[in-house]
C-alpha cells in the first residue's frame, strides 16, 4: 500500500498530515506562469499503519505531485515526519525550478494537522509569505 494509493486514506487519514500550498506572483512573475505550475511535496511514497504503536510509518522518500484544484490550490495528504532543513516543497513553472527548504518549525508535520503555505513566486527563488497550522477532522 503506498501512501497515496485509495485503500490507504479511508484507514490511515486522520493520522496523515494534509500539505495545501497557494502561490502568489512575486516580481517578474505572472499569473499565467504560476496556473501552469506543478507542486511537488518530498515525502514518504510508501508506508503501513504499525498495529502495535498505531502510528504510520513510512520509507521511500520521493517527490509527489500534489493536486490541484480549480482555484489553483495545490494539496496533498502525506505521512508525517520531520522536513527540517531538507528540500520539502517543488515547484516547476515553465520558466524555473524552485524549492523550499523550512527552518526548524517550519514543517515538522504532525498526523491530524493541515500545514497551508501561502508562497510568493519570484524569479530566482520562493518567499514564504505565511504558514498555518491547524487540525483537522476527516
Amino acid at each position: 500500500m503506498t501512501a497515496t494509493s485509495p485503500d490507504a486514506l479511508p484507514c490511515a487519514m486522520q493520522r496523515m498530515a494534509k500539505i495545501i500550498v497557494t502561490l502568489f506572483p512575486g516580481k517578474e512573475v505572472d499569473k499565467e506562469e504560476l496556473q501552469q505550475a506543478a507542486v511537488y511535496i518530498f515525502g514518504y511514497s510508501q508506508g503501513f499503519l504499525n498495529n502495535r504503536t498505531n502510528l504510520l510509518q513510512g520509507w521511500g522518500n520521493k517527490w509527489i505531485l500534489t493536486d490541484k484544484n480549480e482555484l489553483g490550490t495545490h494539496s496533498l495528504f502525506i505521512i508525517p515526519q520531520d522536513m527540517t532543513g531538507r528540500d520539502f516543497i517543488r515547484i516547476a513553472t515553465p520558466r524555473r525550478l524552485l524549492c523550499f527548504t523550512p527552518f526548524p518549525r517550519q514543517a515538522r508535520l504532525q498526523e491530524g494537522h493541515t500545514y497551508h503555505y501561502s508562497i510568493k513566486v519570484h524569479p530566482k527563488n520562493i518567499e514564504i509569505m505565511w504558514a498555518i497550522t491547524t487540525s483537522y477532522h476527516p
